[in-house]
């Protein structure tokens, strides 16, 4: 016979919160758009640059 394992509710809104304030979405707030310009321009780079690696 299994128990039914009950979450607490108020661990479960704090984990719920925490996942809307990390990572890029919280990280984009933050920033001026000039930044995040900056940063998708540096990614593009990145992103572009080793396709071409790994074709070679």
């Amino acid at each position: 016979m299994e128990k039914k394992r009950v979450k607490n509710p108020h661990a479960v809104a704090l984990g719920r919160l925490a996942v809307r304030l990390e990572g890029g979405r919280a990280r984009t707030l933050t920033m001026t758009p000039e930044q995040r310009r900056e940063a998708a321009r540096h990614a593009s780079q990145i992103r572009w640059s080793k396709e071409k690696m790994e074709n070679r």
